[in-house]
C-alpha cells in the first residue's frame, strides 16, 4: 500500500511538473533552459526535405542546423534585448510540427544564415556558400504536433525574461554570442564579398565549358568552387582538373588527376603562369595562388585562357577584370601582403 501511494505522488508530481514547467517566478536560466529544451524536442526530425541536427538557445541567441539532402542550412539569431519582446505567434503546420514565433517591437535581431554544401559537381567542398545577415523582428523554431502543450510555458518564459530583463534595466545575458566572426572586410566603394564571389563564379562556370586544348596538353573536366569553412573561419578556392598531355612525336602519352585547396585568407600574391608553348603556337595560361610560409615552387592552380605565344604577356593578364576581382578578393579576406621593402 505504501509503494502504490509513493508511486501515485511521483505520477502526480511528474503531471504537475508537466503543467507548470515556467511560473511568474521562475528565474532567468530556467527560462532559458525550457525554451532550449522545447527547440531540441525536434531533434532527429523534419519532414520529406530536411531534419533538424541541432538547436542551441542561451538565451542571448538562438541557433538551428538543419540536414537538407545537398546542403546543411545554419541559423543564428542574436536577441540583443528582451526588454523589446511583444508576443509569441503560434502558425500551424500540415507535416506534424507547429511554429512558434517569437516576435519583438523592434526590427533590432541580428540574423545570420548560410547553406554548407556537401557537394558541388563532383567537388566535395565541405564550405559555406550564400552566407546571408540581416536584422529582423522575430525569431522561430518548429516543435511537434504532440508537444503543443509546451506553447503556453513557452509564452510565459518570454514574458518572464521581458520582465527580468526591465527590472535590471538593461542586458539580461552576458555569455559570448553565438554569431560568428567572420575575417571578410568591406572596403568602402568597392564591390562587397558577396559581389566578387558572384562575379567569379560566373566567369569560371562559364570558362569551364570552353576547350582548353594545346599543344598536346588537354586540362578536361574543370570545376571551381569558392567558399567559406566554417570550422577554420577561412575562404578557400578548390579548383579540380584533368590533365591529359600526348605527344606522338616522342610518344608520350600522361595523364594525371590534380585538385587544389588554397585559403585565401592567407595568399600573398597571384601571379600569371603559363605552359609550354612556341613561335607561332598557342600557349595555355592560368594563375598561381601563392599562400605565405608555402612552397614557392610555380603550380597553375586555375587553368584559364589559351592564348598566341607570340603575343603572350602576363601583365595584359592581371589586367583583365578576372584577375583584378581575385585580387581584390584576396584583400576582402583580409589575406598578408608580399615582404616589401620599397
Amino acid at each position: 500500500m505504501k509503494k502504490q501511494i509513493i508511486f501515485c505522488l511521483v505520477i502526480l508530481a511528474t503531471l504537475n511538473l508537466k503543467a507548470q514547467r515556467i511560473t511568474e517566478n521562475s528565474t532567468a536560466e530556467e527560462c532559458v533552459q525550457f525554451i532550449d529544451a522545447t527547440a531540441k524536442t525536434m531533434l532527429g526530425k523534419g519532414d520529406n526535405n530536411f531534419i533538424l541536427s541541432e538547436a542551441r538557445f542561451t538565451g542571448n541567441d538562438i541557433q538551428i542546423v538543419e540536414k537538407w539532402k545537398y546542403f546543411d542550412l545554419y541559423y543564428t539569431c542574436h536577441i540583443p534585448d528582451w526588454q523589446d519582446f511583444k508576443q509569441m505567434i503560434v502558425s500551424e503546420s500540415d507535416k506534424g510540427k507547429i511554429e512558434v514565433g517569437f516576435h519583438f517591437k523592434n526590427s533590432n535581431l541580428q540574423t545570420e544564415d548560410y547553406f554548407h554544401y556537401k557537394t558541388e559537381g563532383q567537388i566535395e567542398t565541405g564550405l559555406i556558400d550564400n552566407f546571408s545577415k540581416i536584422i529582423t523582428y522575430s525569431f522561430m523554431f518548429y516543435i511537434p504536433e504532440h508537444e503543443r502543450d509546451r506553447i503556453r510555458d513557452l509564452e510565459t518564459a518570454a514574458k518572464r525574461l521581458q520582465k527580468l530583463a526591465i527590472e535590471k534595466s538593461g542586458k539580461l545575458f552576458t555569455g559570448k554570442s553565438l554569431m560568428r566572426n567572420r575575417k571578410i572586410k568591406e572596403i568602402e566603394g568597392k564591390p562587397t564579398y558577396d559581389e566578387t564571389v558572384k562575379f567569379i563564379m560566373t566567369f569560371l562556370e562559364d570558362n569551364n565549358k570552353k576547350s582548353f586544348f594545346c599543344n598536346g596538353a588537354h586540362y578536361k573536366n574543370r570545376e571551381a568552387f569558392i567558399g567559406e569553412d566554417y570550422t577554420r573561419n577561412n575562404v578557400i578556392l578548390k579548383s579540380k582538373f584533368r590533365w591529359d598531355y600526348y605527344s606522338a612525336l616522342n610518344c608520350i602519352e600522361e595523364k594525371e588527376d590534380k585538385e587544389f585547396s588554397i585559403d585565401l585568407t592567407k595568399v600573398e600574391k597571384i601571379d600569371v603562369v603559363s605552359g609550354v608553348g612556341f613561335s607561332g603556337g598557342c600557349l595555355q595560361v592560368g594563375l598561381w595562388f601563392i599562400e605565405k610560409g608555402k612552397s614557392a615552387t610555380a603550380q597553375m592552380h586555375l587553368p584559364l585562357w589559351n592564348v598566341n605565344y607570340d603575343g603572350y604577356d602576363p601583365n595584359q593578364i592581371k589586367k583583365t577584370e578576372i584577375y583584378k576581382a581575385f585580387e581584390h578578393l584576396r584583400k576582402l579576406c583580409g589575406a598578408p601582403e608580399p615582404l616589401s621593402f620599397d
